[in-house]
């Protein structure tokens, strides 16, 4: 009977970080060292170290301002993050020592010397310096942790996205008075009445105004002079005066009740020229305050040049050492004449 030989050449066999050599058996610890990083709803952290064994794991974390680094101080940890790494211990069997990373940061570097070497905080910085085993947390995959540590699958897609303050209109029903102030508003609607008055009475108590003598004219009795007389509804009374002042104002047109003695003629080119040089100046403001009024564009996304340029006034914020912030330094940054400047409208 022939036999069948089975052969596994280990040469070609691809192992992982991409080794063609196989890598020497180690024995795997069962007490794995996981560190996490309070973020709601993933970790939920209270004060206290009598936990609910059900839901709550103990999690301490070093004090940072004790010189020996030997003291803690105690929580107790709750979330998604802590169901997820519960049912990994059962399903692969091995038992964790939980802490809380001690600045409180997710992780990021920086380069010391050349561009090879780099110094990681948080807890990238926990894991690369063997100070713990794994990370649960809801840490972003990055081009930059992914070349010093390995990722598991992502139990969470998401994307960057940008936040900025609802813009609310200022305009109202009254906003066709913003030009002038409210005291101009009412010194010319006063000087409107007064001009309207003196009009009247210049024109009603002139000797030229409501009577007037014709040339030496022959009636029917004689050669004597001829005095017309005019009506009251000839004359300019104080209703047509407003409205001769208001359509002077308003260029609407004023009519047939216009004055006719010298004095308020004189007096009505000057508040024509008056309104000429106050609907010019409404204009030219009214024109400014909608040019103003307009709601500032809102961010268009990463390429927004309020973002690549920022300009003084202009402040966007981040985590600090977060994905998204290192995100920022590399597609941003790049494009900022001086990093100082970026850093400085870049708060995290």
């Amino acid at each position: 009977i022939d036999k069948t030989e089975l052969k596994l050449d280990e040469d070609q066999i691809i192992w992982p970080n991409r080794r063609h050599r196989k890598p020497d058996g180690i024995r795997t610890r069962r007490n794995v060292s996981v560190v996490t990083i309070a973020e709601k709803p993933f970790i939920f952290t209270r004060s206290g170290n009598d936990c609910d064994p059900a839901t709550e794991v103990v999690c301490p974390r070093k004090r940072l301002n004790d010189s020996t680094n030997e003291e803690y101080e105690y929580f107790c940890c709750r979330g998604y993050c802590i169901d997820l790494l519960q049912e990994l211990s059962k399903n692969l069997s091995f038992v964790y020592t939980l802490h809380l990373v001690a600045d409180n940061k997710y992780g990021s570097y920086e380069k010391e010397g050349d561009d090879k070497h780099k110094r990681w905080d948080g807890m990238i910085g926990e894991l690369v310096n063997y100070q713990a085993d794994m990370i649960i947390a809801p840490l972003t995959i990055s081009p930059e942790r992914a070349e010093d540590i390995e990722f598991t699958k992502p139990f969470k897609y998401q994307g960057i996205t940008i936040l900025v303050r609802k813009s609310t209109s200022t305009s109202n029903l009254a906003s066709f008075l913003q030009p002038f102030k409210e005291a101009l508003w009412m010194m010319v609607l006063l000087s409107v009445h007064v001009v309207a008055v003196v009009l009247y009475l210049l024109d009603r108590f002139s000797p030229f105004g409501r009577f007037r003598f014709s040339s030496q004219q022959k009636s029917e009795r004689g050669n004597g002079p001829v005095i017309e007389v005019n009506t009251e509804e000839d004359a300019l009374n104080l209703s047509r005066a407003l409205w001769f002042t208001w359509g002077i104002l308003l260029n609407s047109g004023i009519g047939e009740g216009t004055p006719r003695s010298f004095s308020a003629r004189v007096l009505g080119m000057v508040w024509a020229g008056f309104a000429m040089i106050m609907v010019a100046s409404y204009t030219a403001n009214l024109a400014a305050f909608l040019v103003l009024d307009r709601p500032e564009a809102s961010i268009s996304g990463i390429n927004d040049a309020r973002l690549r340029n920022p300009q003084d006034g202009f402040t966007y914020a981040t985590v600090k050492g977060s994905s998204v912030d290192m995100y920022f330094k590399r597609q941003v940054g790049m494009f900022i004449k001086q990093k100082s400047d970026y850093l400085s409208h870049l708060k995290a």
